[in-house]
């Protein structure tokens, strides 16, 4: 959450004062979370104020985490925020995004396997956040309840678009109107807690996206301008016959992309 301080503010009362807005903000005890912080610069309304971004998690989630990568021999330096990853990727991956949108609130939804990443992006940084549980998981459940498939058949059928012919009107628009009213209400919940009306544009990212036709009825369903950046275009070398598309891959772009811009660490 991005959190207004004194721009006078020593470190020592800097941090004083973030971990006190910490406890009012994070459900948790804090001895059961990393907080870190950064200062994104002058609050544009106050000039006396410094804008902070505030940032949290719960340090077992951090340390499983920490542990798979040092499990392979391999050294942490920084662990990120999946949403900020994505919102570095998204400027990175589509040409001219700062510039059309940067005075402008656009909404980024990853559509993971289980987990529906909801995040809007305002002057180049994430104002809003939510998690929910629902992803393109849901689509290959009801693909084995529907033709008796074993699931990793059904995954294999829908990631290479070679479900079966009714599978359209009777699994995938069902699919695609649940979450686009997911979206919807996200896009709701959002504009009913900040001064935004509304998005200028939805991006679109993840696993989940990767069905035929995906783009389009989105936009149809949404009724406003939707974007699937694929990295491929940027990197073809990285295309193969078993990985067509890039948008999966944003995320990760993002947290790559930390090597070769000005990130803390």
């Amino acid at each position: 959450k991005i959190i207004q301080a004194d721009a006078n503010f020593k470190d020592s009362e800097l941090n004083s004062f973030v971990e006190q807005e910490a406890e009012n903000l994070i459900p948790f005890p804090l001895d059961e979370i990393s907080l870190d912080y950064e200062i994104l610069g002058p609050n544009l309304v106050d000039a006396t104020k410094s804008d902070v971004l505030l940032s949290g998690a719960k340090t077992e989630s951090v340390d499983s985490r920490q542990a798979v990568i040092e499990g392979v021999g391999k050294q942490v330096k920084v662990v990120d925020i999946g949403i900020h990853a994505l919102a570095r990727a998204v400027k990175s991956a589509i040409p001219g995004f700062e510039e059309a949108y940067n005075e402008k609130p656009v909404a980024l939804v990853d559509v993971g396997a289980v987990t529906l990443t909801f995040g809007v992006m305002y002057h180049g940084e994430i104002i809003y956040q939510r998690l929910q549980s629902f992803g393109g998981d849901t689509l290959t459940q009801n693909l084995c309840q529907a033709t008796g498939m074993a699931y990793e058949d059904a995954e294999r059928a829908k990631v290479n678009n070679k479900m079966p012919g009714d599978a359209k009107n009777e699994i995938i628009n069902p699919f695609m109107i649940q979450l686009a009213q997911n979206i919807k209400r996200n896009m709701q919940l959002f504009t009913s807690s900040s001064s935004h009306r509304d998005v200028a544009a939805v991006v679109l990212t993840g696993g989940g996206c990767l069905v035929e036709g995906f783009v389009d009825q989105m936009t149809s369903l949404l009724r406003t301008d939707v974007k699937c950046p694929d990295i491929f275009k940027k990197f073809p070398n990285l295309k193969s016959e078993t990985n067509q598309m890039g948008c999966k891959y944003m995320t990760a772009l993002g947290l790559a992309l930390r090597s070769f811009e000005e990130c803390p660490i």
